[in-house]
């Protein structure tokens, strides 16, 4: 706000050098923009003291903060150990959707999930559940907190904390990838920073090996289908041959042909008989007939364990009680059934082995029926049919072994993947925290606190403060001439500081007075070319209640009389007059009754003109505060009578108005000034009601009338400040 301020001040002073204005203003407000900061120096020393000394406490207080970052390389071609590089490149718009991409992944709440389980971030003590403030003041006091949230909430809040930890940059529009971790200690992270990258890189082979083993299940289930395919083509060729197997044989007119076929009659029916001799010897087994087993299955072995038994099973029911030699044949029969099972069992494994052996056998003689007749002449029909056959037969045969082939290879692939990308530079410990960076928080606080400070200076030059210098009141003011009214102690047995004038005609406050008095007469001589031609009125006002311009009108007319000018002093003030207490006079009635009396009987109202005790000035005086509206008096034909008659009468007639803030009185008196005199009291007056004040007096006064302003150093007055405004406030109400 201050630069911008001084920077359209400027503007606007060379504008007005342009239109004319000498370049000895742009000096003044230079110069007024300096005496600014000099008069707010404290306010911007404090203000900048408190700044920086902020930012040292939070150095102090805060907690060093280390960041690492490893550094990954992106691999656009995506290859695995069992394929081959790509000879054409991507094109560079996909290679950088393809780095964003990652670049996203990494950024993603899914990895971060992944790095908080892998580095087990639940039980850290920086980034796990913590006990807010309020849970450790209740602690302290010995009140244990109920503590409402669930598993879910106490993970979603280190996952919220990591995720403010860690930041993922793609280094400008290369290949790498930043990955950087932010802890209180440089090991921790570091750690962090490696425990991030290398997840990442294991959740991408999990990724692809997840794709490929997806895509093996597939295959699988292809495989399957495609199996029962060729199962289902190749037993469509047999069974059309075994259907037309003798028609076949008649027209290939084959020997070697009707050999196989009687061969292959003969293991079927052999084979039939062998698997009939499995089911009853199955059956056998079951119900222990093993007697019957081995006449079926032509086991001399068996037979001889089937007739021991029988011998034991005829002794053991002749030995009778519990006696050893019982227990001893029950023995060797149990023994005796063990051994027939499991002569039973070799005998019929041996048996299913040759009913395997004729499966073969018998496969053999069709592959070779159909290998003779598929070389021998056929019909035209035959042939057709058959070629058929073996087509579908040899189709699926080979969709079979491709799709085998690729479930071989994507097998293959699931266990060698590698990642896509690879860690190019590992996260080593800082040796310097990341924050708080001192020397750029010093800067920044003593740059920030400055342009603050400048900030407040100017609001409170500008709007806040009081006027403390004729610099500052020339600069706001932009009047005529500005002057210096100095401050000086109300000496006893005085009634007003306007005393000095005639007490210490020498001191510097009567020097001043008459300097301000010179400064008029010098612009009213200019105005009029030295030549007298009626009374000069000067209107002397403030912005605001308790500025000194009562004290300020007196002192100036008991200058103007000691001068041997014929002075006259009228407290134009209607609302609250207070000129008869600074002069120690009392009247039975004053200038309002004078205003306000009947035609004809205003000359008789009473004692409100007067002589200065302390001088030749002449004083038209009020008696009390009005509980009427005072304005329509001022505008009145009896009020430009008496100024009328004044200016004919007098050399200098000197008004004491209202302030200008509160009531309106002044604007009527205005009219009549031949010069204004804008008294502000140091240190109280805001420069925004001196300007508002500036803005009504020079809508008021005749074109041209000079306006001076004068800053009154009157420290000690009878009424402060709040309250004079109080009591006008109360009289216009």
């Amino acid at each position: 706000m201050p630069i911008c301020w001084s920077l359209s001040w400027g503007l606007r002073r060379l504008s007005q050098h342009k239109s004319g204005v000498s370049m000895q203003d742009t000096d003044i407000s230079l110069a007024y923009l300096l005496s600014s900061l000099r008069r707010q120096f404290r306010l911007i020393a404090a203000t900048v003291c408190i700044g920086v000394g902020l930012t040292v406490g939070y150095l102090f207080l805060a907690t060093p903060l280390y960041q690492s970052s490893a550094l990954i390389l992106v691999d656009p071609t995506r290859h695995g150990l069992l394929e081959s590089r790509p000879t054409n490149a991507l094109p560079s718009s996909a290679e950088n959707a393809l780095i964003e991409s990652e670049v996203e992944i990494l950024r993603s709440q899914a990895m971060a999930l992944a790095v908080v389980e892998a580095a087990n971030l639940v039980a850290d003590p920086e980034f796990g559940p913590q006990i807010s403030l309020s849970e450790q003041l209740m602690l302290r006091v010995g009140i244990m907190p109920e503590d409402p949230r669930d598993g879910a909430t106490l993970l979603n809040a280190v996952l919220h904390r990591f995720l403010a930890a860690r930041d993922i940059r793609r280094q400008g529009i290369t290949y790498l990838i930043s990955v950087s971790v932010t802890a209180e200690t440089p090991d921790r992270a570091a750690d962090l920073a490696n425990t991030m990258a290398q997840t990442y890189l294991d959740r991408q082979v999990v990724s692809k090996v997840t794709a490929i083993l997806a895509a093996r299940d597939i295959l699988r289930g292809q495989i399957d289908q495609a199996q029962l395919g060729l199962a289902s083509s190749e037993e469509a060729l047999d069974q059309f041959i075994n259907d037309n197997l003798i028609r076949l044989e008649q027209e290939s007119g084959s020997a070697d042909v009707a050999q196989l076929r009687a061969e292959l009659t003969r293991v079927s029916a052999t084979r039939s008989i062998a698997t009939a001799d499995i089911q009853q010897a199955r059956m056998a087994i079951v119900s222990q007939e093993w007697q019957s087993l081995a006449d079926r299955l032509g086991d001399q072995a068996l037979a001889s364990l089937a007739q021991q038994r029988s011998r034991l099973s005829l002794d053991l029911d002749q030995t009778a009680g519990e006696t050893t030699e019982a227990f001893d044949l029950r023995s060797e029969l149990a023994q005796l059934d063990t051994d027939l099972e499991e002569r039973a069992y070799t005998s019929l494994t041996q048996l299913d082995r040759d009913v395997s052996n004729m499966d073969r056998e018998m496969d053999q003689y069709r592959r070779a029926i159909r290998a003779e007749l598929l070389q021998q002449e056929m019909s035209s029909t035959t042939a057709a049919n058959v070629f058929v056959l073996q087509q579908e037969a040899s189709i699926a045969r080979s969709q079979y072994q491709s799709l085998l082939l690729r479930l071989r290879e994507v097998e293959a692939a699931a266990a060698v993947q590698i990642a896509d990308s690879r860690i190019v530079s590992e996260a080593l410990p800082p040796i310097s925290p990341r924050s708080p960076n001192a020397r750029l928080l010093l800067m920044l606080s003593v740059l920030g606190s400055g342009l603050l400070a400048l900030g407040l200076a100017f609001l409170n030059e500008t709007y806040r403060g009081g006027i403390t210098s004729t610099s500052q009141l020339a600069g706001i003011s932009r009047a005529e001439l500005t002057a210096t009214l100095p401050a000086i102690q109300l000496i006893a047995g005085h009634l007003s500081v306007a005393d000095q004038v005639v007490s210490a005609p020498l001191s510097y406050y009567s020097e001043s007075v008459r300097k301000l008095r010179a400064t008029l007469d010098q612009i009213w001589f200019q105005q009029h070319s030295g030549q007298r031609t009626m009374a000069q009125v000067i209107l002397i006002t403030s912005p605001n209640p308790a500025e000194g311009k009562t004290s300020t009108a007196l002192a100036l007319a008991r200058t103007y009389a000691l001068s041997g000018k014929k002075t006259l002093l009228i407290d134009g003030d209607l609302r609250r007059p207070q000129l008869q207490s600074h002069l120690g006079l009392t009247t039975t009635s004053g200038f309002l009754e004078y205003l306000n009396a009947e035609p004809g009987v205003e000359n008789d109202v009473g004692d409100f003109y007067a002589q200065d005790p302390h001088g030749d000035a002449e004083v038209i005086l009020g008696r009390a505060p009005s509980d009427l509206p005072t304005d329509r008096f001022l505008a009145s034909d009896r009020f430009k009578r008496v100024i009328h008659d004044a200016r004919e009468t007098m050399d200098v007639v000197i008004m004491d108005s209202p302030p200008l803030g509160p009531v309106v009185d002044a604007r009527y008196l205005a009219h009549y000034a031949d010069s204004v005199v804008m008294v502000v009291r140091y240190g109280h007056t805001a420069p925004r009601d001196l300007r508002t004040a500036l803005i009504e007096i020079r809508q008021a006064v005749r074109p041209k009338t000079p306006i001076l302003s004068l800053l009154n150093q009157q420290q000690k007055t009878r009424h402060t400040h709040s309250a004079a405004y109080s009591e006008y406030q109360t009289a216009q109400a």
